[in-house]
């Protein structure tokens, strides 16, 4: 299944995962934006208020796009 390319902006969870850099995950409802897209299938999200690295290819299945 082929998934949407991530954009600047903001998201909604839809399913759970774990940051790449981190132990701080997402799950289900959290709403998030995406900062900065990098070009090693990295992605950068403010949530609450810090930053998080996710792989892209992951995040793009449980997510949610709100507002580009």
């Amino acid at each position: 299944m082929k998934h949407a390319k991530m954009e600047k902006g903001h998201y909604i969870a839809n399913g759970n995962i774990q940051a790449f850099n981190s132990n701080k995950m997402l799950a289900f409802g959290d709403e998030f934006d995406v900062i900065h897209i990098h070009k090693n299938n990295r992605v950068d999200v403010l949530f609450e208020q810090k930053s998080y690295t996710f792989d892209i290819k992951n995040l793009s299945r449980i997510s949610i796009p709100l507002s580009h």
